[in-house]
């Protein structure tokens, strides 16, 4: 039978390489996220963005204003390019495919 002080150091050990394997295993799955960029571009209806993972996969084409009925692009790059920075940040939490409501367009400022 182990002294209980033994016991103790043991688990605390046993704790502690979890917990370094746990982290490890965190910081590789970070390293293999590509890096995500956006690009906006001019359609004969407005503009609109590409989101790419990594340096040239194609991710996301995006030519009208998504969630919103019809087929109108955005009425300036800058909120195409808002619009594309706020679904990146929606993929780096996880959401795939990533969705933009009416109301998240308000909030952004492009309606």
């Amino acid at each position: 039978m182990f002294p209980k002080n033994k016991l103790f150091l043991l688990i605390l050990a046993i704790t502690g390489i979890l917990i370094f394997f746990v982290f490890r295993k965190k910081d590789k799955d970070m390293a293999a996220v590509p890096t995500l960029a956006s690009q906006t571009f001019s359609t004969g209806k407005g503009w609109g963005y590409r989101i790419f993972a990594g340096d040239t996969t194609l991710l996301i084409q995006q030519d009208v204003i998504p969630g919103i009925p019809g087929d109108s692009g955005f009425n300036s790059e800058t909120k195409a390019a808002a619009t594309a920075e706020f679904v990146i940040s929606k993929i780096k939490k996880g959401h795939f495919p990533p969705t933009v409501s009416h109301r998240e367009l308000d909030s952004l400022g492009v309606l």
